[in-house]
């Protein structure tokens, strides 16, 4: 008895890969609604679900230039945790 993996759908901007859009597939029936002003910002988005447990920090730039230059930028881990 196999466990279905739940999968991230994530919309990249070609070229940058640029996160535009993300979503869980459990918010989806069937069809995949991408919001209208996704698609005119970026109308060649490159759809991609292979991802594994993704996550997504969000920071202000000073903030990562304060820890960039405080710490080993080698070891990108201990941002987590």
């Amino acid at each position: 008895n196999k466990v279905k993996q739940e999968r991230d759908i994530v919309g990249l901007k070609p070229g940058n890969n640029q996160l535009i859009f993300m979503a869980s597939e459990a918010d989806f029936e069937e069809d995949l609604n991408i919001p209208i002003e996704v698609l005119q910002a970026s109308p060649h988005t490159k759809i991609n679900t292979s991802l594994m447990d993704a996550h997504i920090y969000l920071l202000k730039r000073e903030v990562l230039e304060r820890y960039v230059q405080s710490k080993d930028t080698a070891d990108f881990l201990s941002v987590k945790g």
